[in-house]
């Protein structure tokens, strides 16, 4: 699904979206709207960039029915990453049911927050690691309230031993 920001640069609809909400409500924002916009303020503008309509339509029509322009906003708003989960592993014991998987760049923190509010009484821990940016934490809940406790730089090594298995070479400064 196309992107209004495959059909201009990022900067124009920055732009574009700050003119817009001085007149309109975005989330409210219809095509008609834009369209009877842009042909106020320059009748040639659309078609001297290239605009599609196809994905105006598209756009609007997202934001009515879900919220968001397209994909990538929907995920960022309700998983806080763009990425799915992969390499799921589920574990169930009593009174415990222990959920394993990977995603990129960052944890599912709307995930988390949404599990939270729709289960107050549930306690949950979600551990986290980025290897390549070299954080590492985990989010608790008080009832609905998630936190999260991210990793002390200090700390990251001795996180990721206990908690993820990883191993180093460098064995001597494991406790640093």
């Amino acid at each position: 699904m196309p992107q209004i920001a495959d059909t201009v640069s990022d900067g124009f609809y920055q732009k574009l979206k700050a003119e817009l909400e001085k007149t309109f409500d975005w989330q409210k924002l219809t095509v008609g709207h834009v369209n009877r916009w842009l042909n106020d303020v320059c009748p040639d503008l659309q078609s001297s960039l290239g605009l599609n309509p196809d994905a105006a339509r598209k756009t609007a029509y997202n934001i009515k029915h879900h919220g968001a322009p397209g994909w990538y906003d929907w995920r960022i708003r309700h998983w806080g990453t763009k990425w799915n989960a992969d390499c799921c592993y589920i574990s169930r014991s009593d009174g415990l049911l222990e959920i394993s998987f990977e995603t990129a760049w960052s944890p599912l923190d709307g995930v988390y927050r949404a599990i939270c509010a729709a289960y107050p009484d549930l306690e949950l821990v979600g551990k986290y690691i980025e290897g390549g940016m070299f954080f590492a934490g985990y989010y608790d809940n008080i009832g609905p309230d998630l936190y999260d406790n991210p990793c002390a730089d200090d700390d990251y090594r001795k996180f990721t031993i206990e908690h993820f298995g990883y191993e180093y070479e460098d064995e001597d400064n494991e406790d640093e």
